[in-house]
């Protein structure tokens, strides 16, 4: 399942997740141990081969991946790291509800015409 949302809904997100829950950062850690990922979001920064990859994994073991639209230096100040981010995969949300942000999502896929 593909997302768009706006940089803003996922930053919002991504600051309560960067406090309470458990996630992985960057490419090669997040190929390592993708398997109990709730979601998957990447930055626009990430090389075509790379999202290709990571595509194909997360549709194969169903995870929700999301496009966030800025490059991985936002993604990282949205996770309020120092650092790049290219991809944050989420193991677990602490009490911080996933499936309202899916929910979120799925409506602005449903508001453009066009499911996943």
């Amino acid at each position: 399942m593909v997302g768009k949302l706006k940089a803003d809904e996922i930053e919002k997100f991504l600051a309560k997740i960067g406090k309470n829950s458990k996630y992985i950062t960057g490419y090669k850690e997040v190929l390592k141990d993708i398997r109990g990922s709730k979601v998957l979001i990447y930055s626009s920064s990430l090389s075509r081969e790379k999202l290709s990859k990571l595509k194909q994994i997360c549709d194969t073991n169903s995870i929700t991946h999301i496009l966030y639209p800025n490059n991985s230096l936002a993604l990282g100040k949205a996770l309020q790291k120092p650092y790049r981010v290219s991809v944050v995969a989420i193991k677990s949300s602490g009490d911080i509800d996933i499936n309202q942000f899916l929910r979120l999502k799925l409506k602005s896929v449903v508001g453009e015409g066009h499911m996943t």
